[in-house]
């Protein structure tokens, strides 16, 4: 039998408006699977993918409280931190979702299936997705894809004739370099104007053996028009995925290679 747990924070106590931001698995053999927002993949919360969740909550403290429920599993308390809010009154509370009925699979496969679908979907509102939202979705696709990747992706670049420089992107997998872009707002033409230059600059200064680019954006809240003209520079240097449609990790595993 598998259990699991959805982790919610709450901004504001006296609205009561909860937003879900991990959930936990566990079985009977007791294995266990967490996952949070923010969360890289060595387990830390990443400063640079965090992003408000309401009230005063910092990166610091949020990573607080990752700890306290990982702390938890390992020293056999998680019944104690599932009852936590009634004890005190805490932002973060646990609730029980149920069991899961479905084929057996490992516990991080239910962790990750039950996060996308009540935690990362929240993330997908109205409006196009700011560079954090698309970073994290594009690290889940990437776990999806169950392929392994390099942060902070340093390559040679050349601008112009004489001009020898290095620019960074965010992942690489093998060959492949993965560029979450914020096209959402008024910086949106001026964010996929640099990546060309940046994609541009590479090739000028790589061999017969140059980086294959992939950009992924979240195309919510962008009109079909304003969508096309975006991703014109973009899709000239790169195969641009957008995170939120429905077959975005087959695309992402396709334009990987």
């Amino acid at each position: 039998m598998r259990t699991w747990y959805l982790i919610q924070f709450t901004p504001d106590l006296t609205a009561r408006e909860p937003r879900n931001v991990g959930v936990v698995v566990h079985d009977d053999a007791d294995n266990w699977a967490v996952r949070m927002l923010f969360v890289d993949k060595t387990g830390a919360v990443d400063p640079a993918l965090f992003r408000p969740l309401g009230g005063s909550l910092t990166a610091e403290e949020y990573a607080g409280w990752v700890g306290y429920y990982k702390r938890a599993i390992m020293e056999g308390r998680w019944e104690q931190a599932v009852t936590l809010h009634l004890r005190r009154k805490v932002s973060f509370h646990v609730l029980k979702g149920g069991t899961l009925l479905g084929p057996e699979q490992s516990v991080t496969a239910d962790a990750r299936s039950l996060f996308d679908a009540v935690v990362a979907k929240k993330l997908r509102e109205p409006g196009a997705g700011g560079l954090a939202q698309v970073r994290t979705l594009t690290m889940q696709l990437l776990d999806e894809c169950g392929v392994s990747y390099t942060d902070n992706v340093v390559l040679p670049a050349r601008w112009g004739d004489d001009y020898s420089d290095s620019v960074s992107f965010a992942f690489g997998v093998g060959n492949t370099v993965v560029e979450p872009l914020a096209l959402g707002g008024q910086r949106g033409g001026l964010v996929a104007r640099e990546f060309y230059a940046r994609a541009s600059a590479v090739r000028s200064a790589s061999d017969d053996d140059a980086s294959h680019f992939v950009a992924t954006y979240s195309g919510r809240g962008l009109s079909a028009s304003g969508k096309k003209q975006l991703l014109r520079p973009v899709m000239a240097a790169a195969t641009a995925v957008d995170v939120d449609s429905d077959d975005a990790g087959e695309a992402l595993r396709k334009a990987m290679g």
